[in-house]
């Protein structure tokens, strides 16, 4: 299950494929999407180090 999870690495080494076309569609702004990453890539590494600070606490609960 763990390797389904998104890590901020994998946010932030995410690509995604420009496409050129001739007929009318709508894009997605690159920099807003680029910012939208940012945000995600920043609340996951916050939610990771809360994890890992629950975990230790656990842990260091459980030994005593």
């Amino acid at each position: 299950m763990a390797d389904l999870l998104l890590t901020p690495r994998d946010v932030r080494n995410q690509g995604f494929t420009t496409r050129r076309c001739f007929c009318r569609h709508d894009w997605y702004d690159a920099d807003e999407v680029d910012a939208f990453m940012e945000r995600v890539e920043t609340t996951l590494a916050v939610l990771a180090m809360e994890i890992n600070e629950l975990r230790k606490e656990t842990e260091d609960g459980a030994s005593h």
